[in-house]
């Protein structure tokens, strides 16, 4: 205990004489109910003359007593005073200690205000000083109230000082305040506050409540709105504590404009951002009136909660027991998927899938049946999947609340609330994937400043001579840490943020340098670039400077770059044919336009679609389109070549339906250009 950190040891018989010879003598009066009679009027006189009387019945009380004389010193103590300082292990507050000085040198921060309501009472500024403090021991918690009041004994002035354990009281006062779960919000006064106390949101409710109109309410704080004065640095304090912790609700006392105490049950919610950071304090009252009200408003809870919750803009309903639904709100109804008779005496428990934010199951000791949250924590937000009536499913958030028993042995049901989050994890994967296009941008910088992307190369076969008679070349990025990666990862991002200019600049100058050396190459132009008019003048000053046989670079174009800039392909292909470069056109047997491609666009050679090469052994569809794309070819001068051969019974499919040239893994796969190309050079 902060106020009685101790006892210096005296004698039994030297502390209670010194209690009953600090007595006045005998004359009339009796003690005030509940009091010593130390200080509240003159003791009976059959007390003054028996001195062991005296001695036993303040021994008898459970209140810590002390007699002390106005500059701090101890006069004398009770038995019980004496036996609390001993069992706690404390020391100077016995007879003879400076009471003051033990306040005062005491690291509670509840011993300085005990030391500032004795000096009141010491010097006179007031009569009497109470305080109430916690004391809790390492096995329990106890609380106290101090009482201090000046008392003339024997014709000399001293403090009286009670100590009295308030324990079950302050613990009565909790567990009413927990037994409130049925009052979220009823009939109510709804305020909502910034973090900083402000008044944000003041309906009219609780304009009617405490008397302030919204206009007045709106931007003032809180503090100043609903308590005295000299009870605004505590309500600042509460606040905080509010917003720490997440949410409050108990009864208060707070203060009417025109003056008058109006008793609320309040109820507070911090609420977050979709950050998850907090952003403001929802405050939900409901006029009690005086105390004895209560137990009518807890006979129309029930109506007013639902009058409350059907305005929620989150699901919510009760379970009993055995986890059935027995009162759902609209939200709720909608969430569920079902209407009002499918919905009410159905489990709860049954629609959740049991499964993680990962989408993985969880384990049989996690999964929510029967009667009760299995593997769950009162309270806590949980993540799961809704089955709903029509057999789809949304991802929700629900926290699960017990409703407490009679017997407080077992829960008699559940109040659930529950929200669909399927935009909320929406919008987190797209920052997520935010997140990672700009690692890989930079990534892809970083690449092209420090050369780390190469290039690998696979063959194209003459189909007449199995003969190679050129090869396309492949992009990778050989990452420091993770390796080889594949094109697929990182291309559509580099497509996406504009990178891919830079990527083909990169591949094109690589491409001429290996024309340049006598090799036939093939490389691939991204969508963007069709459109860069000095992209073309760089590959025409990068031929001539290495002069090189422009035939032996053909730039690939697919279909879908085509889609995005017709114009700027046909632009582009026009001046590279003039150069004298060839054209292939990938993709080729997809989509509506690869006729009016070859209308408008000088190509060379039509690469057969994957998609129709894959299956030409089984599919007499892919053979037909394999065989009019041969003739189209050939009426208009051009070669073909077949992607993704991978068995020797596709080539010789293909050669029968007469296609040119072909590549795939069973003719060849890519590899290093020092493997393929250079090799031997």
């Amino acid at each position: 205990m902060p106020l009685e950190p101790g006892s210096r040891r005296t004698s039994r018989s030297r502390t209670r004489d010194d209690l009953v010879g600090a007595l006045p003598p005998a004359c009339s009066g009796s003690p005030a109910p509940g009091d010593t009679g130390l200080g509240a009027g003159p003791l009976d006189a059959r007390l003054a003359t028996h001195p062991t009387l005296a001695t036993g019945l303040l021994d008898a009380l459970d209140s810590h007593i002390a007699v002390v004389e106005p500059s701090g010193r101890i006069v004398a103590v009770n038995a019980a005073w004496e036996a609390f300082a001993a069992d706690n292990g404390g020391v100077d507050v016995g007879p003879g200690a400076d009471y003051f000085a033990a306040c005062g040198t005491s690291s509670d921060p509840t011993a300085a205000q005990a030391l500032h309501a004795l000096h009141q009472v010491a010097d006179g500024r007031v009569s009497r000083a109470s305080l109430e403090y916690p004391c809790h021991g390492p096995k329990e918690q106890r609380w106290f109230r101090m009482l201090v009041h000046r008392a003339v004994l024997a014709g000399a002035s001293y403090l009286i000082v009670r100590h009295d354990p308030i324990t079950a009281e302050q613990l009565t006062r909790e567990a009413v305040a927990t037994r409130a779960a049925l009052l979220d919000a009823v009939d109510a006064a709804a305020v909502g506050v910034g973090l900083d106390g402000v008044v944000q949101v003041w309906n009219e409710g609780a304009a009617q409540l405490w008397g302030w109109p919204v206009a007045q309410a709106v931007g003032r704080h809180l503090a100043d709105l609903l308590v005295p004065v000299h009870r605004a640095a505590a309500t600042y304090r509460a606040l905080a504590a509010v917003i720490a912790r997440g949410s409050w609700e108990g009864e208060l006392t707070l203060l009417h404009r025109d003056g008058h105490d109006v008793t609320v049950h309040l109820r507070l919610r911090v609420l977050h951002d979709a950050d998850g950071a907090p952003r403001s304090v929802a405050l939900v009252a409901v006029d009690l009136g005086e105390r004895v009200a209560v137990e009518r408003d807890l006979v129309r809870s029930n109506a007013w909660l639902r009058a409350i919750t059907d305005r929620l803009g989150e699901g919510l309903c009760t379970l009993g027991p055995d986890g059935r639904i027995g009162y759902v709100n609209p939200v709720g109804h909608h969430l569920l998927g079902g209407d009002h008779g499918r919905v009410l005496g159905g489990s709860f428990t049954n629609r959740l899938l049991g499964t993680r934010e990962d989408g993985s199951a969880r384990a049989p000791d996690e999964l929510l049946i029967g009667e009760e949250f299995a593997g769950t924590v009162a309270g806590e937000v949980t993540l799961d999947r809704l089955l709903r009536s029509d057999g789809s499913t949304i991802p929700i958030e629900y926290v699960a609340t017990e409703l407490p028993s009679r017997s407080g042995t077992e829960p008699s049901g559940w109040v659930v609330s529950f929200r669909d989050v399927t935009d909320r994890l929406a919008q987190e994967q797209r920052l997520r994937e935010d997140a990672e296009h700009a690692r890989w941008m930079a990534r892809i910088q970083e690449a092209l400043e420090q050369d780390h992307f190469v290039l690998y190369a696979q063959p194209i076969i003459e189909v007449a001579t199995r003969r190679t008679v050129q090869h396309e070349l492949l992009l990778r990025l050989q990452d420091p840490d993770e390796g080889l990666i594949a094109p697929g990862v990182f291309l559509p991002i580099a497509e996406t943020y504009g990178l891919a200019p830079a990527i083909d600049r990169w591949v094109i100058g690589r491409a001429v340098a290996l024309a340049a050396a006598g090799h036939a190459v093939e490389l691939n132009v991204s969508a963007r670039s069709l459109s860069d008019r000095s992209l073309v003048y760089e590959i025409e000053r990068l031929l001539a400077h290495a002069q090189v046989d422009p035939a032996l670079l053909v730039f690939e174009i697919t279909g879908t770059a085509l889609l995005d800039n017709r114009e700027g392909a046909a632009r582009f292909a026009t001046r590279l044919r003039e150069l004298g470069c060839q054209l292939a056109l990938d993709d080729f047997g997809t989509g509506y336009g690869a006729l009016t491609y070859l209308k408008h666009l000088p190509v060379d050679v039509l690469k057969i679609d994957i998609d129709f090469v894959r299956d030409v052994r089984t599919s007499l569809a892919s053979r037909h389109v394999i065989a009019a794309v041969v003739a189209l070819a050939r009426a208009f001068d051009l070669l073909t070549v077949a992607e993704g051969v991978e068995d020797e019974d596709t080539f010789t499919v293909l050669a029968e339906l007469g296609v040119d040239q072909a590549q795939g893994y069973h003719l060849g796969r890519p590899a290093p250009l020092d493997e393929t190309l250079l090799a031997g050079s």
